[in-house]
């Protein structure tokens, strides 16, 4: 419960995150009845609530901020290069800069398996909640078995590399 809770809240700060930058492109789809469809999870009853820190900074997991350019490539870096990798890092005790960058996950991996197929210049928005699924079904790769801006194929290797990187839920 704790991964699932910590990778809803870095999306969210993610994507706030985003709309803060000067100059960006938004490729986000907002859909709210898929939200709608998203399962609700129990209400947490092993521990109480108000015992939580007001605040908390995940910053020392947090991998080095990078572009996503001119591309509408925001969930892909949101969920898997942000949210997945400060999870990857929080559950592997992480701090270290260099070794968080190294394990990275890739943001055009996830992208790439979701976005429009028809999309090859890589500017279609997506969806959250098929980022969400995608990991929980395929796995997302490290980065660095897929490190690029725009991508229309992927190979064996990062399908490979992806299935170990499973999230249990969302």
């Amino acid at each position: 419960m704790k991964n699932k809770l910590i990778l809803v809240l870095m999306f969210m700060a993610c994507c706030g995150a985003l709309y803060s930058q000067d100059e960006h492109y938004i490729g986000v789809l907002l859909d709210d009845e898929a939200y709608e469809k998203i399962p609700q999870k129990a209400t947490l009853l092993t521990r109480d609530y108000t015992i939580l820190p007001r605040k908390h900074s995940l910053k020392q997991y947090c991998p080095m901020p990078s572009s996503q350019g001119n591309y509408g490539t925001c969930v892909g870096w949101a969920s898997a290069y942000a949210a997945r990798t400060i999870t990857e890092a929080i559950n592997n005790d992480w701090t270290d800069k260099a070794q968080i960058n190294k394990e990275a996950f890739s943001p055009l991996f996830l992208y790439t398996l979701i976005k429009n197929p028809s999309d090859y210049n890589c500017q279609s928005g997506t969806n959250v909640n098929m980022a969400f699924y995608t990991m929980k079904q395929r796995g997302v790769a490290k980065r660095s078995s897929m490190n690029v801006k725009c991508a229309n194929e992927i190979s064996d290797v990062a399908y490979s590399n992806a299935l170990n990187y499973k999230i249990d839920d969302y």
